[in-house]
């Protein structure tokens, strides 16, 4: 029976006052942890054009350090879904964080291009967790009608730490260089995770949860007896599923435009406009900015359409097209030679890639199969989708050593954007995957 009060006794004498909006409170704090991570996976990116001054390295051998992180990143995806689906987002997250923070602290004593290469490399296997185990969460503390908003603020708060990070390092390197820079972002992820693993349960866990939340969250809950059993080899299954190679390639595309802001960003604007790195650290922040904004726009979106009775495939579908068409500007950004048009183009693309992104992570628990499959699901979508980072960069620097020129690369990314765009048109019915 529910408490009128709504208060639990944990001894004769002892209360705990129930809270409502508990869900919102557990999301910050996830959320906070995606900030922090992207602050210590800018930090390579910002401080580049300070550690080239300090250690030689062509344009290619950046493109290829910028990229380390990745390939770690996308090959561990698969595991780390595995993972959160096993242990739980509590554990998974939390030994990330202080993993990651561990990484980058260390990359403050790298002395050239093989130590750079080794600890990003480092810092992308303990990042894997993150998205895998956060989709978990979402599903563990919110209803369907409410995950897009919930996933879209989660994804929203890479921007967040994107954008915090640009001022934030200009500052840091400027005043006290670029190692010690690293030490305290790092410090500061690994403080995260130790509150993570002292914070995070489940809702049926929490003791100051109101009754009538707790009904909420379970309201539309997808019951045991929507669970399909699970045939042998259920996870190569998957890749016989076409709805699967749609999730991959369409957030492949929608992190090619974002992993350029993530990479090769800075040097862009620096080196073609000739600005200080305090200076970019002022208007560098405009892109970030617009992509925040796009971000809950593409969440409220998606989540008011299924609210008012449209299906779960048109509510994503509209949010993912729609975003990755607007992104596919990026290319027009070096059409003038002026540094508020390339601007311009460039907020429209970041604002509308990732008001995509802020379905995509809803999209594991449309289909899954079984409940605990979503973080497998997760793990391959999100290890196909940081290819890209691993591809963008490359590519970005090769091209640079060939051409001297942006152009090409940005047109390219323009390019893959609605390649995505197709990639979600003709994506199937979102429903849970057949495997048997």
């Amino acid at each position: 029976m529910a408490n009128p009060n709504n208060e639990t006794m944990l001894a004769p004498g002892v209360t705990v006052k129930k809270r409502n909006g508990r869900r919102w409170v557990m999301l910050g704090v996830l959320s906070a942890g995606v900030a922090f991570n992207y602050l210590d996976r800018s930090a390579l990116s910002l401080a580049l054009p300070s550690i080239v001054k300090d250690i030689h390295m062509s344009s290619a051998m950046e493109g290829v350090v910028l990229s380390a992180f990745f390939w770690s990143y996308v090959i561990f995806q698969l595991p780390a879904g595995y993972l959160a689906d096993r242990i739980g987002p509590r554990l998974a997250e939390g030994f990330a964080a202080v993993g990651w923070g561990l990484a980058t602290v260390l990359t403050s004593f790298a002395r050239g291009f093989v130590s750079f290469f080794g600890l990003r490399f480092v810092l992308g296997l303990s990042e894997s967790p993150l998205y895998t185990a956060g989709a978990k969460a979402i599903k563990e503390w919110f209803p369907k009608r409410e995950r897009s908003m919930a996933s879209g603020t989660f994804n929203n708060f890479s921007k967040v730490g994107g954008t915090i990070a640009t001022p934030l390092l200009a500052i840091l390197i400027t005043a006290v260089g670029w190692r010690l820079s690293f030490m305290l972002v790092g410090a500061i992820a690994s403080i995260w995770g130790i509150v993570w693993l002292r914070f995070y349960r489940t809702p049926r866990e929490t003791k100051d949860i109101t009754d009538a939340e707790l009904e909420l969250i379970e309201s539309d809950q997808e019951g045991a007896e929507s669970e399909q059993e699970l045939p042998k080899y259920a996870v190569a299954k998957l890749f016989k599923q076409k709805t699967m190679w749609c999730m991959m390639f369409g957030f492949f595309s929608i992190n090619f435009i974002s992993y350029f802001f993530f990479t090769w960003f800075p040097t862009f604007m620096i080196g073609t406009y000739h600005l200080e790195l305090l200076t970019f650290g002022i208007i560098g922040v405009l892109p970030g900015i617009c992509a925040m904004i796009g971000g809950w726009i593409g969440g409220y979106v998606c989540d008011h359409l299924y609210s008012t009775g449209h299906s779960t495939s048109f509510s994503r579908k509209v949010v993912l097209i729609v975003g990755l068409l607007l992104s596919c500007v990026i290319g027009l950004a070096t059409l003038y030679h002026n540094i508020w048009f390339t601007l311009a183009m460039l907020c429209i693309a970041n604002a509308a890639s990732t008001g995509a992104g802020s379905v995509v992570w809803t999209l594991p628990a449309d289909v899954a199969p079984n409940s605990s499959m979503i973080g497998t699901i997760s793990g391959i979508q999100n290890s196909a989708s940081n290819m890209a980072g691993i591809v963008c960069p490359i590519l970005i620097g090769f091209i640079l050593q060939i051409s001297n020129s942006y152009t090409v690369p940005l047109f390219i990314s323009g390019g893959v954007a609605i390649l995505g765009a197709l990639c979600y048109f003709f994506m199937p019915e979102l429903k849970p995957m057949k495997l048997s």
